[in-house]
């Protein structure tokens, strides 16, 4: 049986979602076509985009706590600063809800 396909509305927040959808929709094919075809082209897609800004914070996240465990245990890291930076521009580039919202008047 097929996954079932969910909808994530955070994806209207990316500016080339939309461009994916017009690229990947076809005017005069039957639905089940079109839906296929964005199907597979909406994969693509969330893979290039969402995907990888979760799997960059999953990688930082893990950094942090390797480095905070060092620290715990004595051990002092001078880059600590640098990294907790890092993981705060993933998280106010990607996941600045609140930011978009206020944009979009919510």
């Amino acid at each position: 049986m097929p996954k079932q396909f969910h909808f994530e509305s955070a994806w209207l927040l990316e500016d080339s979602y939309m461009d994916m959808l017009k690229g990947s929709w076809q005017g005069g094919a039957l639905i089940k076509h079109n839906l296929e075809n964005f199907h597979k082209e909406v994969k693509k897609w969330k893979w290039g985009t969402f995907d990888q800004v979760l799997r960059q914070k999953k990688i930082l996240v893990a950094r942090l706590a390797g480095i905070q465990n060092n620290m715990h245990n004595g051990n002092k890291l001078s880059c600590l600063k640098r990294l907790r930076a890092s993981y705060n521009e993933t998280e106010e580039q990607h996941f600045n809800v609140e930011g978009c919202e206020r944009e979009l008047g919510g």
